[in-house]
Parts: C-alpha cells; structure tokens; sequence
C-alpha cells in the first residue's frame, strides 16, 4: 500500500463497487471486512473519519482529526477527507431513500 494519501479520482463503471484504482486488494478488503479491515494507520483514520462522519448525528470527533493530522494529511486533504465522506454519505441515503429502478411494462 503506498504512503501516498490521494487514490485519484475514482471513477465508477459498471459495477458501483468496483471503482477503478489500482487499490484492488484494499476495497475488496472493505468490501468484505467492513471498516474493521486493516489497511494501514493512514487509511484506517481515514476510514475511522469516514465512518465517524456516516453516524446520525456524526461522532467525528477531535481525536479523528488528530490521528489523520498525526499520519501526515494537511488541511488541504483533510478537507478532501470530510467533503468526499459528507458527499457519498448523503449520495448513499439519497439513493435508498429513492429505492431501486423499476422498468416500465
């Protein structure tokens, strides 16, 4: 796994959870595991401040801020951190609050 925070940008194709990264073996990891699989500090603070930001009402706390600052993120990927969890968190409910497509007859 590399030292280097950004992933790029992901982009979906086809299967929604398979985005396209060369992370492979670390999202099927989540995939299978959940936000208990081990990928490392840096990530597993990212994904503890992801899922932190996921909880009604967020529990993101000082202490996850903390720990992505203590495994090198500045503030510029702090903010990519916060905005991309806010935004598929509230993609994700939008989603199933809109339900699964039906083909007309």
């Amino acid at each position: 796994m590399s030292d280097n925070f950004s992933p790029g940008p992901l982009r979906f194709q086809g299967d929604a959870r398979r985005p396209h990264t060369d992370r492979h073996d670390d999202v099927q990891r989540l995939l299978d595991d959940g936000t208990s699989a081990d990928l490392g500090a840096r990530w597993n603070a990212v994904v503890a401040a992801a899922a932190a930001l996921a909880q009604t009402p967020p529990r993101l706390t000082p202490a996850h801020l903390e720990a992505l600052q203590d495994e090198g993120l500045d503030p510029l990927e702090l903010a990519d951190v916060i905005h991309g969890s806010a935004f598929f968190n509230w993609a994700n409910r939008l989603m199933l609050s809109l339900g699964e497509p039906e083909q007309p007859a």
